[in-house]
């Protein structure tokens, strides 16, 4: 788990973090996310006065598996001085590095995913707010990845699909926690996942008012950019 932080008076706005598509595997006995060797994780952010100089600091929390995974934390800090006038001065080959890193991560568009969200709904059963989504594109048998993310919200889980009468779409169901938490979502953003094999799509809905579900709240999908995320 990566947790930038920053100063206010230094970003004018939350540094970004772009996720590559992780290898999804069996190891060990259990099902996990992994990346084999190597991986960049590009962080893009932007100065709140580009004449001064910007301070990032990066606690990391990861494991190191090999015939077992080993659990290691790590903090970082790095201070990015201003461009002046006259040619920037970077490295070439990391620049071609994290570029290609950035290329990993999930894509908005359907198309280029093959995946597509067509409808999105909460309901609450037993107390817990669970997101229904209906989802076309995958193939039979798979159990796709999904994460949801949003205000005071984070959830992953791989989803058995129910099959619908509508050909090629299946229904996926993913558990939120309590229903207090509906409340704080009216109008705010979620983040919705969904990674099936090396295929992923990630799009942005909002929490809206229109009563298609028990609760009587929709979900409305939003067009989403790279710099996209949950609503705070």
């Amino acid at each position: 788990m990566l947790h930038p932080r920053r100063s206010r008076s230094l970003c004018s706005d939350a540094p970004e973090l772009s996720w590559p598509v992780p290898v999804r595997a069996v190891a060990y006995g259990e099902q996990l996310n992994l990346y084999h060797k190597e991986v960049v994780f590009p962080v893009e952010f932007r100065a709140a006065d580009p004449t001064k100089p910007v301070t990032l600091k990066l606690k990391l929390t990861y494991g190191a598996c090999k015939n077992m995974c080993v659990p290691a934390t790590a903090e970082h800090e790095i201070m990015i001085n201003p461009t002046m006038t006259g040619a920037r001065n970077f490295s070439s080959a990391n620049a071609r590095l994290i570029s290609s890193y950035s290329g990993r991560r999930p894509s908005s568009d359907p198309v280029a995913s093959g995946l597509e969200i067509r409808e999105v709904w909460e309901y609450v059963s037993r107390g817990k707010v669970n997101i229904g989504i209906r989802l076309a594109g995958l193939g039979k048998g798979r159990r796709p990845l999904v994460l949801v993310e949003g205000p005071e919200i984070f959830q992953a889980a791989e989803i058995i699909p129910k099959l619908t009468a509508e050909r090629h779409t299946s229904t996926l169901m993913i558990a939120l926690g309590k229903s207090a938490y509906v409340r704080k979502l009216s109008g705010k953003r979620l983040r919705i996942t969904v990674i099936d094999g090396s295929r992923a799509l990630e799009q942005i809905w909002v929490v809206g008012t229109q009563s298609s579900s028990a609760v009587g709240m929709g979900l409305t999908p939003v067009s989403s950019g790279a710099g996209d995320k949950p609503e705070p």
